[in-house]
C-alpha cells in the first residue's frame, strides 16, 4: 500500500506508540522512503490528533487514532478484523470507511487467529484499500478549504508544517 501511494508522490507519515517503531521498521525495511516520516512513538496524543487533522486521509486498524480521525472530521479508511462486530467498535463519522473481509469465523472475539492464513486480514488488499483512498481524497482541482473560517485547521497547518520543517533539520 504504501508502494502505491508513494509511486503518486503522496507524503506519508507513521505513527504509533513506541512499541510499534519495530512494524513501522519493518514496513519500509529500515530504508528511508521518499516523502515517508516516521514519528512512530514521538508524538504525544493531541500532536496525534493535530496532525489527524492536518492530513487528507487516515489509513489504519481499528484503534484510537482511527477514532481520532473521525473525531476531527478527517476522512478515514480503518481496517477491521474479524475479532470484533463492526457496528459496536466501528469509528463514527461521515467520511469514515470500514473495510472489512467476511468470514465464516468472524466475529471470532480471540487475541490471535487460530488460522494460518489469517483470512479476515490477509483477504484486504492494498489494491482495495488504494481504490478507496482514491474514492476519499478530494479533487485537486477543487479549492482548498479557507482556514480563516476555521481556526483549528489553521492551527493543525501551522502546527504541521513546523514540526515538518524541523524533523527535516
Amino acid at each position: 500500500l504504501g508502494r502505491l501511494i508513494v509511486d503518486r508522490e503522496a507524503r506519508v507519515v507513521l505513527i504509533g506508540v513506541r512499541e510499534e517503531r519495530v512494524v513501522a521498521e519493518t514496513n519500509t525495511q529500515g530504508k528511508p522512503w521518499p516523502h515517508v516520516v516516521d514519528w512512530t512513538g514521538c508524538l504525544t496524543l493531541v500532536e496525534t490528533a493535530a496532525l489527524i487533522a492536518a492530513a487528507d486521509v487516515f489509513i489504519g486498524a481499528d484503534s484510537g487514532p482511527a477514532h481520532l480521525a473521525a473525531a476531527v472530521g478527517t476522512a478515514a479508511i480503518v481496517l477491521f478484523s474479524g475479532t470484533n462486530r463492526v457496528e459496536q467498535w466501528r469509528p463514527w463519522g461521515e467520511r469514515v470507511v470500514v473495510l472489512r473481509q467476511e468470514t465464516a469465523c468472524s466475529p471470532c472475539h480471540r487475541q490471535s487467529c487460530p488460522w494460518a492464513e489469517h483470512p479476515c486480514m490477509l483477504r484486504l488488499t492494498p489494491q482495495a484499500v488504494f481504490r478507496k483512498v482514491q474514492q476519499l481524497l478530494p479533487d485537486p482541482s477543487e479549492a482548498a478549504p479557507d482556514e480563516s473560517c476555521d481556526p483549528a485547521l489553521a492551527v493543525a497547518r501551522r502546527w504541521r508544517l513546523s514540526r515538518m520543517a524541523s524533523l527535516g533539520s
